[in-house]
């Protein structure tokens, strides 16, 4: 997965969601080798109709 650099800022991107996590930081995370699969700690804001309602920590 490659991003190209956009014309709108995180505030235009932002009010575009209805409902979402605007993930801001990682906190680790792990791999299983065996099956592929990987999960990684989050933490950012949950988004609603274009506004940040609240902050949310260790989520993966």
């Amino acid at each position: 997965l490659t991003m190209d650099l956009g014309v709108k800022s995180k505030e235009q991107l932002v009010s575009g969601i209805r409902r979402g996590i605007l993930v801001t930081g990682f906190n680790g995370g792990n791999c299983n080798a065996a099956t592929g699969d990987f999960s990684y700690g989050i933490e950012g804001f949950f988004v609603e109709n274009g506004q940040l309602t609240h902050p949310v920590s260790e989520m993966n």
